[in-house]
């Protein structure tokens, strides 16, 4: 990936910030969760998107309804 678009979203239709993709897959622990995990990591490491991901965010207590909400708003990108 070179960094210049997303599907369509450039860095400069986004106001020169990467693009943000949020990530929801809060499901028990299986291969199928590791694989989104590793996804999300390569977005984030790889590709210098701001990814956001469930699953990380519910280890720690908030209120999980107005979290999911903000970050559906938030995000260029939901997956």
């Amino acid at each position: 990936m070179n960094g210049d678009a997303v599907d369509g979203a450039s860095a400069s239709s986004l106001g020169g910030r990467p693009p943000r993709v949020f990530l929801s897959y809060a499901h028990n622990d299986d291969e199928s969760s590791d694989l989104v995990r590793r996804f999300y990591e390569f977005l984030g490491i790889e590709c210098g998107i701001d990814a956001v991901f469930d699953r990380v965010a519910a280890q720690s207590p908030q209120d999980w309804t107005a979290w999911m909400i903000r970050q559906m708003k938030e995000a260029d990108f939901i997956l």
